[in-house]
């Protein structure tokens, strides 16, 4: 993950906090995935404001998907659930501050200098705590079916380096 460009957050947070922007995107998400209008629709609304806001919008949210902001968010959108949550007992109360001490230190490491051991280990932490958080089943299924149509769709951007020296089984 590369470091955001200074100006990138305040410009995404201009966004993501736009009182028209955030009623659509409320609106989306106030109902149940299975309940839902497709997801085309509130494209259809959401797509003329963000332009109109900004017309590089479209920029801002994909440098936020791929320096980790979104990610990031998602994480600390997690941690405020948990600890609102007073059903917890201390075991998973400490199992979300595990997860949570996981995640910034691997999120971190991954931002300086990428690595797979961090960035399972900040996949690891981040499921955890989603666990934890326990989002509703549908609303866990949506977020894992965007994650593959997202991982999908950018599986073929970059070409397979050859390794050189390497046995294959």
């Amino acid at each position: 993950m590369k470091k955001p460009a200074v100006g990138q957050t305040d410009k995404l947070r201009e966004l993501t906090e736009h009182p028209e922007l955030r009623a659509v995107v409320e609106h989306y998400h106030a109902v149940k995935p299975k309940e839902r209008e497709p997801y085309g629709a509130s494209l259809e609304a959401f797509i003329p404001k963000a332009a109109a806001l900004s017309p590089d919008w479209r920029d801002i949210w994909e440098a936020a998907v791929r320096d980790g902001r979104i990610v990031r968010a998602l994480a600390k959108h997690f941690v405020a659930r948990i600890r609102a949550r007073s059903d917890l007992d201390e075991f998973e109360r400490f199992e979300a501050k595990t997860a949570e001490a996981d995640f910034v230190s691997s999120f971190d490491e991954v931002a300086e200098s990428p690595s797979a051991s961090a960035a399972f280990r900040m996949t690891f932490a981040f499921h955890e705590l989603m666990r934890i958080a326990k989002l509703d089943p549908d609303e866990m299924a949506e977020i894992a079916r965007q994650l593959r149509k997202d991982i999908a769709a950018h599986a073929g951007s970059q070409p397979k380096t050859e390794r050189t020296g390497c046995y294959r089984f």
